[in-house]
């Protein structure tokens, strides 16, 4: 059905118009992006199985297509009424249709001001390396703040990405155990042995922090945490 316009005499498809479908286009941007979600769920040829049991038939070269124009047209930065506060990481998450070895996806978040985190910047790099990538388009919105906390793991390699702003480095709870296991390997400790056994223990029971609800208790809770790893470091050092 058309529709025309009494005062220009234009003439365009209703159906077009309520469907929010643009001229010399076959779908709306949101069936694209749909779609796109669809298909980046899972793999093309479940996606085209999911969508012909509710009696879509879309081919998974046509869900493909949309999860690239959508893809390509993602622009990710930092939204100046959140915190100036993030996270980055790499995730070591193998790419999947990369022959290469050794590449991963590198995520940035910032911290919202209520709760949660957004998605900041995407980059696909090596371990370790590629992090400017996913800085550079970046620099500019992180300068903006008047400061910008940034949190690591520890990796060094970040920083070769980004060398405007101070980085904190934050060993987080769940390297502290992972990289105490790589140390003991290298000192020879068998792995599940009497003293490798009673050192991880301890490790987890240290990291394994509760929720302080105030200053005086995160005080308490430092010292007291403050003491059982000075007790196992000189278990380390006596063994």
């Amino acid at each position: 059905m058309t529709v025309e316009c009494k005062k220009c005499g234009k003439k365009m498809f209703i159906s077009r118009y309520l469907l929010g479908i643009e001229k010399y286009q076959k779908m709306s941007r949101l069936t694209k992006r749909m779609l796109a979600f669809i298909g980046s769920l899972t793999t093309f040829r479940v996606s085209e199985k999911i969508l012909g049991m509710f009696g879509v038939k879309f081919d998974r070269m046509k869900i493909w297509r949309c999860v690239q124009e959508v893809g390509k047209a993602i622009k990710f930065d930092l939204d100046p009424k959140e915190r100036p506060s993030g996270e980055v990481d790499g995730t070591g998450i193998p790419i999947v249709g990369i022959k290469k070895r050794g590449l991963e996806l590198k995520v940035f978040i910032q911290k919202k001001v209520g709760c949660g985190v957004r998605i900041a910047g995407l980059a696909i790099g090596q371990y370790s390396s590629g992090w400017d990538k996913l800085f550079e388009p970046l620099k500019e919105s992180i300068m903006s703040f008047k400061e910008f906390l940034l949190m690591t793991d520890g990796d060094t390699s970040i920083l070769d990405g980004i060398k405007c702003v101070n980085v904190i480095f934050q060993c987080c709870l769940w390297h502290i155990p992972h990289q105490l296991k790589h140390s003991l390997w290298e000192d020879d400790v068998k792995r599940k042995s009497k003293n490798w056994l009673k050192i991880m223990a301890r490790i987890f029971n240290i990291v394994a922090l509760p929720t302080p609800e105030g200053e005086a208790e995160i005080k308490a809770v430092i010292e007291e945490e403050s003491k059982l790893l000075a007790e196992l470091i000189k278990f380390c050092k006596e063994k």
